[in-house]
C-alpha cells in the first residue's frame, strides 16, 4: 500500500513525550524477553559469543529510526496515490452518462447522512485543492488535511455547482468513488476517518453496490489505481460464495440427520459451529443431536413376551 506525512497533533507535547517513552521501553522489554527465550531463559553465558547479545540501546534507536523511515515513506508514497487518484476521479467521473448502474448506487448508498465521512475518508485526501501542501520547519514537504467537519463543507460546495443530472450524478459518485480507493496510510492514525463505504440493507441489489462503484471506476480510471480494491473484493466475493456453499451444502445434512451416524452428527455440529457456533440453528442442530445421541444409548426395554392366542377345539 500507500502512505505520507501525518497531521497536526492535539495532545500535548508532554503527554507524547510520556507516550513515547512508556512504547520504547515497552519494545526493549519484549525484545529482551524475546532473545532470552531464543537463549534458554537467558541462562547461557554470552561472554564467547558476542553474536547472542542482546541488542544494546544503540541498536534499538537505529531499528526504531529505521521502522519510522519507513512509515514516513509508506505515507509519501500514499499521499503520492491519492494525489493521482482525485487527479483522475475529477476527470473521468465528475460528469457521466446515468445508467441502471449509477441509479442503483446512489439509490443504495445514504450520501445524504454519510456525506461528512464520505468527503473524510476520501475526497479530502487527493481531490485538487482539497489539500494543502507545505514544508515543515526544517524544509521537509507536508501535507494538511482537512479534519470531518471541512471536508463536509467542501463536499456540499463541489456539489451545489452541478447543474446537470449528468454533473450531480457524477460528483456524487466521485465522491464515494475516493472513499471507496484512496489510501488513508496517508495519514495517522489519530487523523483517519475509519469509515467504509456501505449500502444501506433494504435494496435487492445491496450486495452489488461495490462491485457496480468498481466496475464503473475500471471504465474510467487507469487500473493500477483500482487494481488492489478490485483484487481484495474479487477475494472477499470468492468467500462469501465459498460461504454460500457451505450453508448449502449443511442445510442438506441437517434435513437428513437422523439417518446419520453418530460421528457424522457429531462432524455435522463441528462444520455448523466453524461457520457460526453462536447462531439460533447451530444452537438448535447441537440440542437435537444431544437428544438423539441419548435417545440411541438409551437401552432397549425388556422385550413384551408373545401372547399366545387360544383356539377353540
Amino acid at each position: 500500500m500507500h502512505s505520507t506525512p501525518t497531521d497536526i497533533t492535539t495532545a500535548p507535547v508532554a503527554g507524547d513525550t510520556i507516550a513515547r517513552t512508556l512504547k520504547d521501553e515497552r519494545a526493549r522489554r519484549r525484545r529482551q524477553r524475546e532473545w532470552e527465550q531464543g537463549n534458554g531463559g537467558g541462562a547461557q553465558s554470552t561472554d564467547d559469543d558476542p553474536a547472542q547479545a542482546p541488542p544494546t540501546e544503540e541498536e534499538l534507536k537505529e531499528e526504531r529510526r529505521r521502522e519510522r523511515e519507513a512509515q514516513q515513506e509508506e505515507r509519501r508514497a500514499a499521499a503520492a496515490f491519492n494525489a493521482e487518484l482525485g487527479v483522475a476521479v475529477v476527470k473521468g467521473l465528475a460528469k457521466l452518462k446515468v445508467d441502471e448502474r449509477v441509479v442503483k448506487v446512489l439509490a443504495a448508498v445514504n450520501v445524504g447522512s454519510d456525506l461528512d465521512a464520505i468527503a473524510m475518508r476520501g475526497a479530502r485526501l487527493g481531490f485538487p485543492g482539497w489539500r494543502h501542501d507545505s514544508e515543515t520547519k526544517a524544509g521537509k514537504p507536508k501535507v494538511e488535511y482537512l479534519d470531518r467537519g471541512a471536508a463536509g463543507a467542501k463536499a456540499r460546495e463541489y456539489l451545489a455547482v452541478a447543474k446537470s443530472t449528468s454533473e450531480v450524478a457524477g460528483r456524487l459518485l466521485a465522491l464515494m468513488t475516493m472513499a471507496r480507493y484512496a489510501d488513508e496510510q496517508a495519514v495517522a492514525n489519530s487523523n483517519r476517518s475509519f469509515y467504509s463505504l456501505r449500502p444501506g440493507s433494504s435494496l435487492p441489489w445491496n450486495e452489488d453496490v461495490l462491485g457496480l462503484i468498481d466496475d464503473l471506476a475500471a471504465e474510467r480510471l487507469p487500473e493500477h489505481l483500482t487494481a488492489d480494491v478490485r483484487g481484495r473484493e474479487a477475494e472477499q466475493r470468492a468467500e462469501r460464495e465459498e460461504q454460500r456453499r457451505r450453508e448449502a451444502e449443511l442445510a442438506q445434512r441437517v434435513e437428513r440427520v437422523e439417518e446419520l451416524s453418530s460421528a457424522e452428527r457429531q462432524q455435522l455440529v463441528a462444520d455448523a459451529e466453524e461457520i457460526d457456533p453462536y447462531s439460533p440453528a447451530t444452537f438448535a442442530l447441537r440440542r437435537h443431536v444431544q437428544e438423539l445421541e441419548q435417545q440411541a444409548a438409551e437401552p432397549a426395554g425388556p422385550e413384551q413376551p408373545e401372547q399366545e392366542v387360544a383356539t377353540e377345539e
